[in-house]
């Protein structure tokens, strides 16, 4: 015997209700456990991406890479840098501190990246 499925509302939305089935003792049978969402896919960007969302100039942004101020977080099977939401962040706060005129020296020891071409 199956249960009719039911509707409640939920802040505007219907929500559905799995019916339950009972055995022939009528006890219900559990419910099976919904599976874990997958984690969140991180949100990796190409150079021109980079470039695009912060307005940085071609040269400025190769400037950064080879000096080791950005670095990327990972690379294809082609060899094309990939970047994550943190160094966007990071390119954005290198940007703001070039604006109010702190130089690289200082930009790379607040970030502690000391060496040129240093990975993580």
């Amino acid at each position: 015997m199956v249960e009719r499925e039911r509707h409640i509302e939920d802040g505007g939305n219907l929500v559905r209700i799995e019916p339950r089935q009972r055995t022939l003792f009528g006890e219900p049978t559990p419910l099976p456990i919904a599976p874990a969402q997958p984690a969140p896919l991180r949100r990796f960007y190409m150079t021109a991406d980079l470039r695009v969302e912060t307005g940085v100039p071609r040269t400025a942004m190769d400037f950064y890479l080879r000096t080791g101020v950005i670095q990327p977080t990972a690379r294809t099977e082609s060899g094309y840098l990939l970047f994550d939401d943190r160094e966007l962040a990071l390119l954005r706060q290198v940007i703001e501190w070039r604006a109010r005129g702190i130089g690289l020296k200082a930009i790379k020891a607040r970030l502690n990246r000391g060496g040129e071409g240093d990975t993580r």
